[in-house]
């Protein structure tokens, strides 16, 4: 995501593929407004998601309108994913993504440890058809 913008600008990304991440971009940013628009646990619901314990599907079915978002914006991540598939993994990122068990990717970018190339590797597994629900 940050790289689209400078490949576009020097003409390795095309006017299409920019306008699509664009679209990606602001369907995240209507999640993060409408997770900060609840609360969930007496917390706003943007920040209760940043707790490994809370799922996105938990909010789901709390909040109103959130299902409507395609699985590109809400990646889920299957309980029994096999992160010892991933050889490119940090050994202490393929740990702890082991140890919680994430249910979505933004789940497991907000794990203490796992690195963004680690959430960036698992990004591009599921994908190319790794375990995703």
């Amino acid at each position: 995501m940050r790289l689209t913008h400078k490949g576009w600008e020097v003409g390795l990304q095309s006017d299409e593929h920019l306008q699509r991440l664009e679209e990606k971009l602001a369907r995240i940013e209507a999640v993060k407004d409408l997770l900060s628009a609840h609360t969930h646990r007496q917390k706003n619901a943007l920040a209760a998601l940043k707790m490994p314990e809370v799922t996105i599907e938990e909010l789901k079915g709390e909040i109103a309108g959130l299902d409507r978002f395609d699985e590109s914006t809400l990646l889920h991540i299957d309980p029994l994913f096999d992160y010892d598939s991933i050889e490119a993994l940090s050994s202490e990122g393929r740990e702890k993504l082991k140890a919680v068990r994430p249910f979505s990717v933004g789940q497991a970018s907000r794990i203490n440890g796992v690195r963004n190339s680690d959430v960036a590797i698992l990004i591009v597994h599921l994908k190319r058809g790794g375990a995703h629900v």
